[in-house]
Formats: structure tokens, C-alpha cells, sequence
């Protein structure tokens, strides 16, 4: 589990809007709104705001476990379905 991100290369709109952090792929026709992803809680949004930082996911698990005081085993499944959630999404890729 050492695998690093990057956000997508595609353009993105990122938006907080009534507590519902967003994310909007962006085309030459204007915003995807059929592609669009929420992250749906504070533990998503973090984990959004530490690959758009660069860490790796290891790091992310640790960081997590630690920040919310769970066990490292359900920190690493965690993060791991939500990664392969965001790749799927296509807003992420391996870096």
C-alpha cells in the first residue's frame, strides 16, 4: 500500500457550498454536472484536501488513524475504497 496520487488532469471546479464539498469536472461545454462528486462528509473532504497535498496513502492512513483515533486497519480500508472510489471517478490517477 504505497501508492501516490495526483489529482486528475482534467479541469476541475471545487465548491463548499451549504456544507457539501464538491467537485464538478469542467469540459469546453461547461461543468459535467452528471459527474459530479460530493464528498459527502469532513473524513472525505480531508482526504481529498491530502492528495491534492501530495501524500501518499500510506501517509494518509496513518494520519487518519491518528486524527480520529480509529484502529489502522479500518483507516486502511477506508481510505483505500474511497482512493478507488475517486479513481473510478476519474478524479485522481496514480502518480
Amino acid at each position: 500500500m504505497s501508492r501516490t496520487f495526483k489529482i486528475t488532469e482534467r479541469e476541475l471546479a471545487e465548491r463548499k457550498i451549504r456544507g457539501e464539498h464538491l467537485i464538478i469536472p469542467v469540459s469546453h461545454k461547461g461543468a459535467e454536472m452528471d459527474a459530479m462528486f460530493n464528498l459527502q462528509n469532513e473524513v472525505a473532504s480531508w482526504i481529498w484536501d491530502q492528495v491534492k497535498n501530495g501524500l501518499k496513502e500510506e501517509a494518509i492512513c496513518s494520519a487518519l488513524a491518528k486524527r480520529y483515533g480509529i484502529d489502522g486497519a479500518k483507516a486502511e480500508k477506508d481510505v483505500s475504497d474511497f482512493l478507488d472510489q475517486l479513481l473510478q471517478s476519474e478524479l485522481i490517477q496514480l502518480a
